[in-house]
C-alpha cells in the first residue's frame, strides 16, 4: 500500500501491527478501521482528520518521528475538524442521478459488468453504473450540479477556493447503493488497481463535505411482500448480480466484519415489517478467515434472536467462492 506521505519517507517503512489495536488518535480499539506501526512513529485513523489521506481514504498521523516517546505526540497545532451534516436521502438521490446520468461507462469497465460479471446490457444502465471523471472533469460536473442543488452534506462534493469541487481518489467507476425505495444514497468505487479493491465515495473532512458512512443496498426489495424471506450478502456488485440470476429480494452490507448485527437486523424490521426468514450468502472464504467466520456467527445469532428463521446458502466451491459467481455458472451450463 503506497501513502501520500510528506516527504519523510523513513515514516512508511515499518510494518503495521497485527490483530486488534487501540488507535492512539481516535482511541478506538478495532482491528480494520484503524492502523499503527510497530515502531509507534505513524497511525491511518478513519476517524480523525488530518491534512494528509491514504489511498484507501484514511488519515495519515505522524506520531513519534524519533520513536523516542511512546505516547502520541502531535507537534503541530491541531486543525479543527470539519462536521457537516449528511444530506438526506432525497438530495443524495437526486444529486447521485444526475451525477452519473452525465458520466460514461468506459469500455473497460462495461467489460468487467457485461463479459466478466455476466449482466445484461439493461441492467448495466438501470443501475447507473458509471466511470470515476477525472479531476478536471469532476470539477467541472460539481460546478454544474451546483447550480440545480444543494450539494452542501453529500458525500463526495465539498467546497474550496469558492468552487464546488468533486472529490477524485481513485480511477474506477461508481457502483451505487439504493435504499429500500431505491433512492440512491452513497456510491462505492470498483478501483482498477490497488487495494482495497472497493472504497466509498466521500468528502469527510473537507469544506461542507460529509462522510459516505456505510448504508445498505436492497435490490428487488418488493419481493419480500411475496416471499417473505430475503438474501444477505456482501457489497451491492454481488447483490446486483445474485438479482440478476435469480428471483431474490437482495440486501447487501458493505462489509461483513465492520457491521454492527444488532443496527442491521434493526434496520432489516424498519425495511420490511413482514420478513420472516434471511437467507446468507457470503463468500466461502469466511471458512478460512476466522474473523469473517466470527462476525457471521454474531449476525446468525442475533437475526435467530430477534425472531427471524435464518438458513445458511452453501454450493460447489468450483462455482466460485461467491454465491453471484455460483448463479452466473450456472446459467452459463444451463444456456
Amino acid at each position: 500500500m503506497k501513502f501520500n506521505l510528506p516527504q519523510q519517507p523513513h515514516y512508511g517503512q515499518s510494518p503495521f501491527k497485527k490483530g486488534k489495536v487501540t488507535c492512539p488518535v481516535c482511541d478506538r480499539t478495532h482491528r480494520y478501521h484503524c492502523s499503527v506501526t510497530v515502531d509507534g512513529s505513524l497511525a491511518l485513523c478513519k476517524y480523525k482528520f488530518s491534512t494528509e489521506q491514504a489511498k484507501d481514504g484514511r488519515y495519515i498521523h505522524i506520531l513519534n518521528a524519533s520513536n523516542k516517546m511512546p505516547a502520541y505526540t502531535q507537534t503541530h497545532t491541531p486543525i479543527k475538524e470539519i462536521e457537516i451534516k449528511r444530506a438526506d436521502a432525497e438530495m443524495c438521490h437526486a444529486v447521485y442521478t444526475a451525477l452519473l446520468s452525465r458520466l460514461e461507462l468506459m469500455p473497460a469497465h462495461g467489460d468487467v459488468l457485461l463479459n466478466e460479471r455476466g449482466l445484461s446490457d439493461t441492467t448495466v444502465a438501470n443501475n447507473l453504473y458509471a466511470s470515476v471523471p477525472d479531476k478536471a472533469n469532476g470539477n467541472r460536473l460539481a460546478r454544474a450540479l451546483a447550480r440545480n442543488f444543494e450539494l452542501e452534506g453529500v458525500p463526495g462534493f465539498y467546497h474550496q477556493d469558492e468552487s464546488w469541487k468533486l472529490n477524485f481518489p481513485c480511477k474506477g467507476f461508481y457502483i451505487p447503493y439504493r435504499d429500500e425505495r431505491g433512492r440512491i444514497v452513497g456510491l462505492q468505487i470498483r478501483r482498477d488497481t490497488g487495494e482495497p479493491r472497493y472504497i466509498w465515495l466521500s468528502s469527510v473532512g473537507k469544506p461542507k463535505g460529509s462522510s459516505s458512512g456505510a448504508p445498505l443496498h436492497f435490490v428487488k426489495p418488493d419481493l419480500v411482500k411475496r416471499s417473505g424471506e430475503v438474501l444477505i450478502t456482501e457489497g451491492a456488485l454481488k447483490a446486483d448480480r445474485i438479482s440478476e440470476f435469480s428471483d431474490s429480494a437482495t440486501v447487501a452490507l458493505a462489509g461483513a466484519t465492520a457491521m454492527n448485527p444488532e443496527k442491521f437486523t434493526s434496520q432489516l424490521k424498519q425495511a420490511f415489517p413482514k420478513l420472516a426468514k434471511a437467507v446468507m450468502a457470503f463468500d466461502i472464504d469466511w471458512k478460512v478467515k476466522p474473523e469473517v467466520k466470527s462476525a457471521l456467527l454474531r449476525l446468525q445469532r442475533t437475526l435467530r434472536t430477534d425472531g427471524f428463521r435464518v438458513d445458511v446458502r452453501v454450493w460447489d466451491a468450483a462455482l466460485g467462492k461467491g454465491f453471484d459467481d455460483a448463479l452466473y455458472q450456472a446459467e452459463r451450463r444451463a444456456a
